[in-house]
């Protein structure tokens, strides 16, 4: 059933060695409108290897205010051992060390740090050695009200006339005989029901000759009998903003309809037939709205005349564009908004797939055996348990899984086929099946997000005699959250002509799992019933980098045992030749992720699938992960479109 490992500790002396590497930093979400943020242990010296990061965010209309009221951390060269480090919206604010200033250190005294919206965060490091005790650091925050009205300066004012402020936003109104506009800051003028039907008079600006108002929409109506002819003469005092360059680009008085083209004559007395319309500019309009996205503009004045730039981004870091692109697009000459790869289509803003909320540790070079995790590592991590009531009595196991969005899980088939005897491969029922998410400690279960499952589907060419197209779906009855602890891993692209064969030779992957943690545990090709209270398995997941190995040794590997294994090219294999380092008994269905170049994102090469019948991380036998990149046609075609890869 599960593949071979050591990860939960084959060898002894390995624990003493995990034993001596930090669990890696605490994540704790403040939302009070004020509070106390100090070191571990203060005011007692702060222990050596501490991580610890305060994220603290405070309602819309509020800016956070941090001071410190004591400050005591080991001084080094721009703080590159113990430190406290302020950011906000992915910026440093500032990064502190040492007792005072000096030329590469920076202490905070006296001086109070404000985030520029209404979150930040504060993280505290410490590294493996201190030359003294230093007592760490004590700090307070408070949520401010942001006064829109006064905090504005006169080229960016809040509103057009009057700004009202409140406790945590703001409000505009205009002056008696204007109206608000829809965007609820500029004032305007309501000035298109004017009808002239005198053979003279007068045509004005609003409040001339006052400054015209904002976002003014003028349309005045002349209508005489017929026979008549008009004639409209400006005066000297025309005054109406324009462009050095550009032909009012953007205020304008306009005579006629828009016409794409106008053709005129040249008479034989060397006057045209018609009078020279005003060619303007091409006006896209008001780009196309995202949900959960923002629209920048290259321009300061959000032009969106022709050859004017916006960008669409997405608010939240737990969304990205999709598609992949460059999200800038460009008002073209057909008065529409077009970007170079996606054209006229707006993008979207979608959760963002295999980015963890927390760092992989440096020290993950140095991985001998499994090492523990922490929350937010591995935030796709799924723990399937499984109950076949077919059997009497009733089986019962776990398995594992990866998160792809907030309604599917994938897993390998084996985890969900019924134990029942015969031939045929029929599913568990999905009322047998439970799902837990951003599960760190399973005595701890309470505390994760769990769901039932409405649907079960394993490849319909799944073989349980050698395990090839181990691969299944499960459809949650109800959306996950996505949040820092439950987020979801990225699918690879395709296999293709013109894509090399995904997972590549030598390249390096990790594996997580809550696994066998007896090292003596047999694997068979089978799934072992566990005890009601999981009692067998590793209290905290676990992971392990490993290498993926070339076909050829894979197999050969496998061919010198004394039972037939059939490698196909829906397998690969990983592990190292010596062993101590592998995925065991209860890690089936977890997926073997590798960072994606460039973009730093986490993508699931593989599926933990089986073993041989040896002990987990035994020599010369290689774990056998299912290739997820062969299904990815059947995946799309189960999941629908979307932003899998």
């Amino acid at each position: 059933m599960a593949a071979t490992s050591a990860m939960m500790g084959v060898l002894p002396f390995l624990l003493d060695l995990l034993s001596m590497v930090p669990a890696g930093a605490q994540v704790i979400c403040l939302s009070d409108m004020y509070g106390t943020i100090n070191s571990p242990n203060f005011p007692e010296p702060y222990p050596k290897e501490s991580e610890v990061r305060w994220n603290i965010s405070v309602p819309d209309g509020f800016q956070i205010r941090l001071y410190f009221l004591h400050f005591d951390l080991e001084p080094s060269y721009l703080c590159e051992y113990d430190y406290v480090k302020v950011e906000a919206n992915g910026e440093e604010l500032a990064v502190f060390c040492g007792r005072e200033d000096s030329d590469t250190e920076q202490v905070p005294g006296e001086q109070v740090i404000s985030s520029p919206r209404s979150s930040f965060s504060v993280s505290f490091r410490s590294d493996f050695s201190n030359e003294e005790r230093f007592l760490g650091f004590e700090s307070h925050y408070s949520a401010v009200d942001v006064d829109e009205c006064r905090d504005r300066n006169d080229e960016d004012l809040a509103c057009d006339h009057f700004c009202h402020n409140y406790i945590g936003g703001y409000y505009c109104s205009c002056r008696y005989g204007y109206l608000l506009h829809s965007d609820n800051r500029t004032c305007r003028v309501e000035c298109s029901d004017n009808v002239y039907t005198e053979r003279s008079g007068v045509l004005s600006s609003s409040d001339f000759p006052n400054p015209y108002p904002k976002s003014s929409d003028c349309l005045y109506h002349i209508e005489l009998e017929d026979g008549f002819l008009l004639s409209l003469e400006f005066d000297d005092t025309f005054d109406i903003e324009d462009h050095p360059d550009v032909t009012c680009p953007y205020d304008y008085v306009k005579d006629g309809e828009e016409l794409e083209h106008f053709q005129i004559e040249c008479q034989k007395d060397g006057s045209w037939n018609s009078f020279v319309p005003l060619c303007e500019m091409v006006d896209c309009g008001t780009p196309g709205e995202v949900a959960m996205g923002d629209v920048i503009f290259e321009s300061s004045s959000n032009s969106t005349l022709f050859g004017s730039i916006i960008q669409y981004i997405c608010k939240e870091s737990m969304y990205q564009i999709h598609p992949k692109i460059n999200s800038m697009y460009t008002c073209g000459e057909k008065g529409e908004w077009t970007n170079s790869e996606h054209g006229t289509k707006t993008p979207t803003c979608l959760p963002a797939c295999g980015e963890p909320s927390q760092p992989f540790p440096a020290q993950i070079k140095r991985i001998v055996g499994g090492r523990s995790t922490v929350p937010g590592l591995f935030p796709w991590q799924v723990l399937l348990t499984v109950e076949d009531m077919s059997r009497v009595p009733e089986d019962r196991w776990f398995g594992s899984g990866a998160l792809l969005s907030e309604f599917w899980v994938l897993t390998a088939a084996h985890v969900l086929r019924s134990q029942r005897r015969g031939a045929t491969v029929v599913p568990v029922a999905p009322e047998h099946v439970r799902v837990y998410l951003g599960l760190h400690d399973v005595r701890v279960k309470q505390n994760a997000t769990n769901r039932s499952v409405e649907q079960v589907i394993l490849h319909p060419h799944f073989d349980p005699r050698n395990y090839n197209n181990d691969i299944a779906l499960v459809k949650l009855s109800q959306a996950v959250p996505v949040g820092e602890l439950v987020r979801p891993v990225c699918l690879p692209p395709p296999q293709g002509k013109d894509r090399p064969q995904s997972p590549q030779l030598n390249t390096l992957g990790l594996v997580a799992g809550w696994g066998i943690s007896n090292p003596n545990a047999s694997v068979a090709a089978d799934i072992t019933a566990l005890s009601s209270d999981l009692g067998m398995v590793s209290d905290v997941l676990q992971y392990v980098k490993l290498p993926v190995v070339a076909q050829e040794e894979c197999k050969a590997s496998y061919a010198s045992r004394s039972i037939n294994y059939n490698i196909t090219d829906n397998m690969f294999c990983a592990g190292f030749y010596e062993g101590g380092r592998d995925t065991c008994l209860g890690d089936s269905g977890g997926a073997f992720v590798m960072e994606e170049p460039g973009s730093g994102r986490w993508v699931a090469q593989g599926l933990v699938s089986w073993g041989g019948p040896e002990e987990c991380g035994s020599q010369r036998v290689y774990g056998v992960y299912t290739r997820v990149a062969n299904y990815a046609d059947w995946l799309q075609s189960q999941l629908g479109t979307g932003p899998w890869w």
